[in-house]
């Protein structure tokens, strides 16, 4: 279980975004549109695996694109060029890994019991003692 965040985005005075992303995009999304216009508004968490920092440094470099007076692209801007910007990227999700809430699974919180189970093959015995004592 992952933590995502909310996040305003301030693109002028008539456009208003909410991007949902894990806590290791922020940053890029920062580089994109300048600290002064992402404002944080919440968190939610997200069933989803973790990541290859390499696969994830690839998607961020294709879904924000190039610094156009630079030409670099803002996940490298923000991590680092090459494998230095993988392995920055890879200790930014390691961390959010970390500190994410543990995982519940639900489907065993409200699992329907395995009647074969030995918690339940003394079940007929426990009600001939129960009919005994109210008899």
């Amino acid at each position: 279980m992952l933590e995502f965040h909310k996040v305003e985005i301030n693109r002028s005075e008539i456009s208003l975004l909410l991007a949902e992303v894990p806590a290791w995009e922020i940053p890029v999304l920062v580089a994109v549109n300048g600290d002064d216009r992402c404002k944080p508004a919440g968190t939610f968490p997200v069933a989803r695996d973790i990541p290859d920092a390499a696969d994830e440094f690839s998607r961020l470099g294709l879904k924000y694109g190039a610094d156009n007076d630079s030409g670099q692209e803002y996940v490298a801007l923000v991590y680092g060029i090459g494998q230095r910007g993988i392995e920055a990227l890879a200790a930014a999700i390691e961390k959010e890994v970390r500190d994410a809430p543990p995982v519940v699974d639900s489907a065993k919180l409200f699992a329907i019991p395995d009647p074969t189970d030995e918690l339940f093959t003394d079940l007929p015995e426990m009600a001939k003692g129960a009919r005994a004592i109210s008899e």
